[in-house]
């Protein structure tokens, strides 16, 4: 009923973009839509390639009376990331059959604020910053990779000490992360701690990048010092994870 995709839902996302004032989608209602008792809707996991089914259930009809059957309309919202998206989505079309009227939704959706530390959204002196500092994992770094390729405008630079307590699968994960950025093409990537961090610039390199797009530094205060020599208005920087000091060395 409700997904990111049009090609088997009634209630989907076209056009998803970042700027510095968060996520805009095209929010798009099919003219027709189904008399619901209960929904399936769709969810994905980006970068697992998993699915589910997520089930909503109302006793009430979406209609054309609400306004919002054959609608196609813009919507903001300060969170970042398909996954918030496909969330918005859910929560539009549960809107949709209680028979609420596009323009409460879109309201809605634009009061949703951030976790913090979960792909934030800040901006400081010009400079858009993408806060993911908090607990790293590979599904989140690689979403939180896309969502930086993504934005519409401004030069792309990581800080990142790559991700831990991962176990056997460790330096693998983070060797993929490596690649992953790679692929995304961000101009400058900074990696905090030259132990730590070796399987990420080695699937940096293996995906292309050369020494110069690469600065392996001590410190977050270190990258940061780097950084700001660097930066110009309209900058998009993402922080993805931070440990302490321990790891750095």
């Amino acid at each position: 009923f409700a997904g990111l995709s049009g090609e088997n839902n009634h209630i989907f996302a076209r056009n998803i973009g970042y700027d510095e004032l968060g996520c805009t989608f095209d929010l798009q209602i099919r003219d027709t839509l189904p008399s619901l008792g209960g929904i399936a809707a769709d969810t994905v996991n980006s970068g697992s390639g998993k699915t589910g089914k997520q089930t909503v259930v109302t006793d009430h009809a979406a209609t054309a009376e609400t306004g919002t059957a054959g609608t196609n309309e813009q919507i903001r919202m300060s969170i970042l990331g398909e996954h918030s998206v496909q969330n918005a989505l859910l929560a539009a079309g549960s809107g949709v059959v209680m028979n609420l009227r596009l323009p409460t939704i879109k309201v809605a959706l634009r009061k949703v604020a951030p976790v913090p530390h979960r792909l934030e959204l800040k901006k400081q002196n010009g400079i858009v910053i993408i806060d993911d500092a908090f607990n790293s994992n590979p599904v989140g770094a690689k979403n939180a990779i896309s969502v930086l390729s993504a934005f519409r405008s401004g030069r792309k630079f990581v800080v990142t000490p790559g991700m831990v307590e991962l176990g056997s699968v460790q330096d693998e994960e983070n060797r993929k992360f490596g690649a992953w950025m790679a692929k995304h093409k961000p101009d400058h990537v900074y990696l905090v701690g030259e132990v730590q961090t070796r399987p990420i610039y080695e699937g940096l390199k293996e995906g292309g990048f050369s020494d110069e797009q690469i600065s392996v530094v001590g410190s977050l205060f270190e990258a940061n010092d780097l950084l700001r020599a660097k930066l110009r208005k309209g900058d998009v920087v993402l922080y993805e994870n931070d440990l302490p000091d321990s790891y750095s060395e």
